[in-house]
């Protein structure tokens, strides 16, 4: 959804001085990134990613494959960083596979049931 700094700040409201202040690649902008995405839009949970997929782009201590996570429901937060093995395919996998994980722990820990809560069952 905000792949660029730009997109970061008019869509989801995260000020510049935070990309700046934290790098686009941290648990911070994670967080962010997720708490924008539940301020503006109808959604009750969100989940972020950002990270370096390669095959270029690392930066001293963010290697390639490092990815952080974000995931926010109401008023609770919570972020992961993982580094990733494998090429930039592989490392996407992994990032789609953990962050839906993820999820569904995030979900069970703040206690949302999604089949009862969103009426689907």
């Amino acid at each position: 959804m905000a792949y660029s700094n730009v997109s970061k700040t008019e869509l989801l409201d995260i000020p510049e001085a935070e990309i700046a202040k934290h790098g686009t690649m941290s648990e911070e902008i994670a967080a962010a990134m997720a708490e924008g995405m539940l301020a503006n839009s109808n959604a009750d949970v969100t989940l972020s990613t950002t990270g370096i997929a390669g095959p270029s782009g690392a930066l001293p201590g963010k290697p390639v494959g490092t990815v952080c996570f974000g995931w926010s429901a109401g008023h609770l937060t919570h972020t992961e960083r993982l580094v990733f093995a494998g090429d930039r395919r592989a490392v996407r996998e992994q990032t789609v596979i953990h962050a839906l994980q993820g999820l569904l722990c995030f979900l069970k820990k703040i206690g949302f049931n999604t089949l009862t809560e969103t009426g689907l069952y």
